[in-house]
């Protein structure tokens, strides 16, 4: 029901509170804030944006995973996006099970990777692989059969390929 839906994201708030208190996050907290930008098209939603001046941004997951660089390329998207539209980031740490996972002090060279995103390899294996244009790809994809949905394809391609970059930084 609508009330039950209501008290579900009433108790996850506070629990974000409840976080950004025990790490004793700048204030104002913002919590679950929506970011969309039009020139990158990239968006998603930070769980807690603390702080005015210098923004500390982070990204809170109730159960830790053994793998979380996904997280990681996560997190980075939502302090740049935090940094282009709301206010400089200073850093953004990652939460598991109420620990800080990983904390990271933004840099401007994580601001500039996510900016200038470029399609992925053709081959990621080969040592000389050539870049290719996103749409050929695809295309290419379709006809072997390999592509299910569009979206969804294109989506993990550009995480691939920032994937890649941000294991650099």
């Amino acid at each position: 029901t609508e009330s039950m839906l209501k008290a579900s994201i009433e108790t996850d708030a506070n629990y974000k509170e409840k976080i950004a208190e025990k790490y004793k996050l700048p204030k104002p907290w913002r919590i679950e804030v929506y970011l969309y930008d039009k020139e990158t098209g990239l968006s998603g939603v930070a769980d807690i944006i603390a702080g005015e001046k210098r923004a500390v941004v982070a990204e809170i997951k109730r159960f830790k995973r053994e793998r979380y660089q996904h997280q990681r390329i996560q997190l980075l998207i939502y302090a740049y996006l935090t940094n282009k539209l709301i206010t400089p980031v200073e850093k953004a740490i990652l939460i598991h099970e109420e620990k800080i996972t990983l904390e990271i002090e933004i840099t401007k060279q994580h601001l500039e990777t996510i900016e200038k995103e470029e399609p992925p390899t053709t081959n990621p294996d080969q040592k000389n692989a050539q870049h290719v244009n996103t749409e050929e790809y695809v295309q290419k994809q379709k006809n072997k059969n390999f592509l299910r949905r569009k979206n969804s394809s294109e989506n993990h391609l550009s995480q691939r390929s920032l994937n890649i970059k941000m294991k650099n930084i």
